[in-house]
């Protein structure tokens, strides 16, 4: 079965057309859209990693600004200015005194909701609050707040975030600081005199605000952890008050597929661990790569339409002919092929219902002298319209004009001739800069007598051009009709175009073609170079520039790269110059076909 299928394959034109669209789009569109698609996924997550490092470390600074300024106001009531007082109020409980202080100190900061001194000779707790409210001492968890200071009684201790219960009705959530008031007299003791402890809450805003700004997904985590791992603060509420370590962390994001990155709080013993889920910043990602996979798809699904499409249209006369062949050979020569189209295959139809209807008329004769004088006189009229015998013919006109001393009649025969042969030797694309060059003073001598000198050129070829190097053929002549036919005859005055030919680099050849015409617009060169830019729209079509200067530029770039081509510059009233790239070609093959 598969052997069958496979000469099947062999032998329609229609499956061969198919399958060579098919591998010709869909391998190099497949794997053009892989590698493009990866190589931006890739580098799309570096940089949204890169961004989440850069945010992670300014959110670490600012944390620990932030924490520092608390610090350096617990440490306020050792100046030099307030702690005599102070201390003094605080062996002797003096409430007023204290009051002060601490209104000074919520004064002093808008974050900061209560403020609290606990004398240690009275033991009691004298608070004060930014709001109306009403301070029930007995729930005031002093001993759980203070319980570091024991270990650390010159340090301050950050306590985690929890609720106002010790006040009335509220339920405001912060983070409470506390430090010793120590007798300073007594600090290279070894036994340190505590005189109270000072502790004041901080609305947890202050560290919301700080997040804020930042753009987090819903299962992004900020957590700040002090060295035991006790969250501190989260914008994950249920997670203050627990342990979170950083191995913890980690397991957690490996089952979430979260990209961790842990800081720390410069200043402090505190971690600040950001957590993010990579589904989040990858969300955009995923949509892009399934539009990419959608127009791929819909790419193939036109790209496979359109080889089915155009198979069918070649292959359908191909299969026309051959039945009108096989009728032919038993005999049936009634009926002719309908012409579909006037390409190629067009006219391989024409030729079998001429072939039809001469052979019908042979056998109808039944000769074979016949037959023979009639195929001799076809190929004697087939050669009548060859190139030579219209060559020939210019010729034998060019001669009657010299003859009768019209000279500039019989110089025009002779450029026209010279140039319909250049044009019509299809056997070349390269050929020497000297024939074409010789090809464009032809073109200019026939437009100088139609226009009576109204145009001039001018050539330069820069010391060390050769004329025996290669060009592409008919490169040159359409930039210098498009000089002259949009630049200098508009202009209705006399103008003069001047070709440049010079070395740009070692290996690249630079053409240049500078009129001064009328030049063109920013919306004129703007909308040639879309057309030059293969953005040519319906309406384009047929248009000067789509069939000479973009003609050229497609030859040159399906030749050499994209790196050669035309290029152009224009200036209203003051004209044009268009250059032409292309690489060195020393040497050019005379056989028929050289360059292809």
């Amino acid at each position: 079965m598969l052997g069958f299928r496979l000469t099947a394959l062999k032998r329609s034109i229609f499956a061969k057309f198919v399958v060579s669209f098919l591998l010709a789009g869909i391998l190099p569109l497949s794997a053009l859209g892989y590698f493009l698609m990866n190589a931006y996924f890739a580098q799309s997550e570096r940089f949204n990693l890169n961004n989440l490092e850069q945010m992670t470390f300014y959110l670490t600074q600012n944390t620990g600004q932030l924490l520092n300024n608390y610090n350096e106001i617990s440490k306020s009531m050792y100046d030099a200015n307030g702690y005599p007082d102070l201390s003094q109020a605080a062996r002797g409980n003096q409430i007023p005194v204290i009051d002060n202080w601490l209104s000074y100190v919520i004064s002093s900061n808008p974050y900061i909701e209560n403020a609290y001194f606990v004398p240690q000779s009275s033991r009691e707790v004298l608070s004060r609050s930014r709001r109306a409210k009403s301070f029930d001492a007995a729930k005031f968890p002093l001993a759980e707040l203070t319980r570091e200071l024991k270990q650390n009684p010159k340090g301050i201790q950050m306590s985690p975030a929890h609720g106002e219960a010790y006040f009335s009705s509220s339920n405001r959530q912060v983070v409470t600081f506390s430090r010793y008031l120590l007798d300073t007299s007594t600090l290279l003791d070894d036994h340190l005199t505590v005189l109270g402890v000072f502790l004041f809450d901080v609305n947890i805003e202050v560290f919301d605000e700080l997040i804020s700004g930042l753009e987090l997904e819903a299962n992004d985590k900020i957590i700040v952890t002090d060295t035991f791992g006790k969250v501190m603060y989260s914008n994950n509420r249920m997670l203050i008050g627990q342990t979170q370590t950083v191995e913890m962390a980690q397991k957690e994001g490996e089952k979430r597929n979260a990209q961790l990155i842990v800081r720390r709080i410069a200043g402090t013993n505190q971690l600040l661990i950001g957590s993010y889920s990579r589904s989040g910043f990858l969300a955009q990602l995923t949509r892009f790569k399934v539009l990419v996979v959608l127009i791929v798809s819909v790419c193939l699904l036109l790209l496979t339409l359109l080889s089915l499409g155009l198979s069918r249209r070649f292959s359908q006369p191909i299969r026309d002919i051959k039945r009108k062949l096989a009728r032919m050979e038993s005999g049936d020569l009634d009926g002719a092929l309908p012409v579909r189209s006037p390409d190629e295959i067009g006219q391989l139809t024409r030729g079998v219902n001429r072939m039809s209807d001469q052979l019908g008329r042979f056998i109808q004769e039944a000769y074979v002298a016949e037959i023979r004088q009639k195929q001799s006189e076809l190929n004697a009229l087939k050669s009548q319209i060859r190139p030579h015998y219209l060559y020939n013919t210019l010729e034998v006109i060019r001669m009657s004009a010299v003859s009768r001393d019209d000279e500039p009649v019989a110089d025009m025969i002779h450029a026209l001739s010279n140039q319909l042969a250049y044009v019509l030797d299809y056997g070349k694309s390269l050929v020497t800069i000297g024939e074409e060059l010789a090809n464009v003073r032809d073109y200019f001598h026939l437009i100088q007598v139609r226009y009576e000198e109204l145009a001039s050129l001018e050539i330069q070829l820069a010391p060390g051009i050769q004329e025996e190097w290669g060009i592409l053929k008919l490169s040159v002549q359409p930039l210098v009709e498009n000089a002259v036919q949009h630049g200098i005859l508009p202009k209705e005055s006399a103008g003069h175009v001047r070709l440049e030919i010079s070395l740009e680099e070692p290996d690249v050849l630079s053409i240049c073609v500078i009129d001064d015409g009328i030049g063109m617009d920013e919306r004129q060169t703007d909308e040639l170079s879309r057309r030059l830019g293969h953005r040519e729209r319906p309406e384009d079509s047929g248009k000067p520039a789509s069939v000479g200067l973009k003609n050229v530029h497609d030859r040159l770039q399906s030749l050499y790269g994209s790196s050669f081509g035309l290029s152009f510059d224009s200036y209203p009233l003051l004209g044009t110059s268009v250059q032409i790239r292309m690489p060195v070609i020393r040497a050019v093959d005379d056989t028929p076909g050289s360059g292809n």
